[in-house]
C-alpha cells in the first residue's frame, strides 16, 4: 500500500510539472494595447490523444515503480536477516551423520520422540526427515510398509527399521559403546527387569488413552472404572520406580525405559489436573501420590540435558492442547451434562495455558540462560518462512482456531510488518543492540507485529528455550498492541 502511494504520488507530480510552466512568472512593465488582447492558445487543442495510451503508460510507471521499490525492500529484508544470522553464535563440530530419522512434522508424536531422545543422550550424529502425517509422501509409503513413523535408514548399509521399539532396539545393537541404555548382558536379571518395564509400558499407555479419550457417550460409571485402571497402573509403576532406587526409571541412570514413559507421562503431566485431577507433579510443599515418579519426572528435567534442552515438551503447549481437543472431540456429543463438563475442562485448559503466557510475558528476558535464548534464536531463524506463512495463512490445516492476519476490507496483509517483528524478537535473544529496529517494527501497523506472538514454538525447541522465544515474542507483542493503542487515541 506504501507503494503504490509513493508511485500515485511521482505520477501526480509529474503530471503537475506538464501542466504547469517550469518557473515561477517574473513581473514586468507592461505596454498598454488599445488594440484587444488575443485570447489564450490551448497547445493541445485539435490534437488527437491517445487517452488509453496514456493511462497504460502510467499504469506501466505505477508497476515498474512498485517492482522497483518490491526489490529494494527484499534486499533490505534480506540483509536484516543475514545480519541476525552473522550474529548467532556458531555451532561446536559435530560428526557427520550416520543415520535418518523421519519423524512427524510437528514433533509430537509420543513414539517419534522415544527414539528422538535416545538419539540425542547417546550423541550419535543424525539428520532428520520430517513426515506430514496428513499428507504422507508416496516416496515414505513405498519405503515403509506400515507408513507409521518412526522409521530409521541407516547410511552404512541403507537397512531401514520401523516401530519405535524396534528402532530403539536395533540403534542399541548397532551403537553399542554410544553409551549403552540397556544392561549389556542379555541373561542378566537388570536387563529382564528393563525388558519387563519396557513391555509394562504398553498396560499404562493403553489404560492412559482409554481414560482420556474414551468414548464420548461413556456413562459416569464407564469413565470412573477407566479412571480407577489407569490409577491402578500409576501404583504398581510407582512401586517398581521406588524399587529400582531411582531417581529414573530403572534406577541411577537413563536408558531406554526412561525414553519409553516420559513422552506420554509428560502430556499428562500436564494435562491430567485440567482433565480429571489426578496430579503426576504436586506442587511444591503438598504431598505427592506417586512420589517417585514425581520424582522420576524431576530427575528428567533437571538432570538428563538431552531430554530438556532437545525433546521436552513445555506445559503452556500441553495445556493449550486440551482446549483444542475438547472443542474437537465435542461436536457429536448432545448430552447437556456431558456437554457442560466438556466446557468445564475447555475453560480450565483456556486459563491453565493463559496462566503460562502471563508468567513467560513477566518474566524478564534475563532470567532465560543465554544458551537457551541463542537455541531459540537459532530455531526461529531457520524457521522464519514457516512462521511467517503461518502467521497468514487464511486456511491452516491445524489450529484453525488461532488467529491469523488475513486481508480484511481491503486491506492488504502486512507482512513486512510480522518479519520486522520477528527481527526484533531475534535481536532481543541474541541480545544485540537496538539500532532502531524497534521503529521499523511498529512503523506500518503496529497491532499487527503481535500477531506472531500468538503461534506455537517450532516443537525442535527444548521446553527451556520455547520458553525464552514465549517471553520475547509475549514482550513485543503487549508493546506493539500499547503503541497501536496509543497511536490510535485510546479508539482500538
Amino acid at each position: 500500500m506504501l507503494v503504490l502511494a509513493s508511485a500515485t504520488a511521482l505520477v501526480a507530480s509529474a503530471t503537475a510539472l506538464v501542466a504547469s510552466p517550469l518557473r515561477p512568472a517574473v513581473a514586468r512593465p507592461q505596454r498598454v494595447h488599445s488594440a484587444p488582447r488575443a485570447s489564450v492558445v490551448d497547445p493541445f487543442a485539435g490534437a488527437d490523444l491517445d487517452l488509453d495510451a496514456i493511462r497504460k503508460a502510467q499504469e506501466s510507471m505505477l508497476e515498474k515503480e512498485a517492482e522497483k521499490q518490491a526489490a529494494e525492500d527484499a534486499a533490505e529484508q534480506a540483509a536484516a536477516w543475514r545480519a541476525l544470522e552473522e550474529t548467532l553464535p556458531p555451532l561446536s563440530e559435530s560428526a557427520a551423520p550416520v543415520l535418518t530419522l523421519y519423524r512427524d512434522t510437528n514433533g509430537w508424536c509420543p513414539f517419534c520422540e522415544r527414539v528422538w531422545l535416545q538419539l540425542h543422550a547417546k550423541g550419535i550424529p543424525f539428520r532428520e526427515e520430517l513426515v506430514d502425517l496428513r499428507d504422507k509422501p508416496e516416496w515414505y509409503k513405498e519405503m515403509v510398509p506400515t507408513a507409521l513413523v518412526p522409521a530409521v535408514k541407516y547410511d552404512s548399509d541403507g537397512a531401514i527399521t520401523w516401530e519405535s521399539v524396534d528402532v530403539m532396539l536395533q540403534i542399541e545393537e548397532r551403537f553399542p559403546d554410544a553409551p549403552p541404555l540397556l544392561p549389556a548382558e542379555a541373561d542378566s536379571e537388570a536387563r529382564a527387569r528393563a525388558e519387563r518395564m519396557m513391555a509394562g509400558c504398553a498396560d499404562v499407555l493403553g489404560a492412559g488413552v482409554r481414560m482420556s479419550y474414551g468414548n464420548a457417550n461413556a456413562t459416569e460409571a464407564d469413565r470412573a472404572a477407566a479412571q480407577a485402571n489407569f490409577t491402578a497402573q500409576l501404583d504398581k509403576l510407582d512401586a517398581e520406580v521406588a524399587e529400582g532406587g531411582g531417581p529414573f526409571m530403572h534406577g541411577a541412570a537413563f536408558t531406554l525405559v526412561d525414553a519409553m514413559y516420559i513422552p506420554m507421562m509428560e502430556r499428562w503431566a500436564a494435562q491430567l489436573p485440567i482433565t480429571t485431577g489426578i496430579v503426576l507433579r504436586p506442587a511444591e510443599g503438598e504431598e505427592p501420590r506417586w512420589p517417585a515418579l514425581a520424582g522420576w519426572l524431576a530427575a528428567m528435567e533437571t538432570q538428563l540435558p538431552a531430554y530438556a534442552d532437545y525433546v521436552m515438551g513445555d506445559v503452556y503447549s500441553w495445556s493449550a492442547l486440551v482446549g483444542t481437543f475438547q472443542r474437537m472431540f465435542s461436536g457429536n456429543v448432545t448430552e447437556p451434562g456431558r456437554l457442560a463438563a466438556i466446557k468445564a475442562t475447555t475453560l480450565k485448559a483456556d486459563m491453565a495455558a493463559n496462566r503460562e503466557l502471563v508468567a513467560a510475558r513477566e518474566a524478564p528476558l534475563d532470567s532465560h540462560r543465554l544458551v537457551h535464548r541463542h537455541a531459540a534464536a537459532r530455531a526461529l531463524l531457520s524457521n522464519r518462512d514457516n512462521v511467517l506463512a503461518d502467521a497468514v495463512n487464511a486456511a491452516p490445516k491445524s489450529q484453525p482456531q488461532l488467529r491469523r492476519l488475513v486481508e480484511e476490507e481491503g486491506m492488504p496483509r502486512n507482512e513486512p510488518t510480522l518479519a520486522k517483528g520477528l527481527r526484533e524478537v531475534c535481536r532481543r535473544l541474541l541480545d544485540q543492540p537496538d539500532e532502531g529496529v524497534m521503529d521499523l517494527a511498529y512503523a506500518d501497523v503496529p497491532a499487527e507485529a503481535a500477531v506472531v506472538a500468538r503461534g506455537c514454538m517450532p516443537r525442535d525447541m527444548g521446553a527451556a528455550s520455547a520458553a525464552a522465544a514465549r517471553t520475547a515474542l509475549l514482550q513485543l507483542a503487549a508493546e506493539a498492541e500499547l503503541y497501536a493503542w496509543k497511536s490510535s487515541g485510546g479508539l482500538l
